[in-house]
């Protein structure tokens, strides 16, 4: 039978193997979201919309930078 450290410790690899797996789970549903934002994103930048302000955005940039 196994001694209470030993217990111990074979609870606590678990843990870290739970943890691992969490953490991998987690990375790749990040790296889904920012693949899916970043597609998102293309979309909009390509469109008219974008198009058609980027003026008034070009001039608030421009104005930020003169009040500092």
């Amino acid at each position: 039978m196994p001694d209470e450290e030993t217990r111990c410790r074979r609870k606590l690899d678990a843990q870290r193997e739970e943890f691992g797996r969490e953490l991998a789970r987690k990375a790749y549903t990040i790296a889904k979201l920012e693949r899916e934002l970043a597609e998102v994103r293309q979309l909009y930048e390509r469109s008219l919309s974008w198009r058609l302000t980027s003026p008034l955005r070009a001039f608030k940039a421009l104005l930020a930078r003169r009040r500092g």
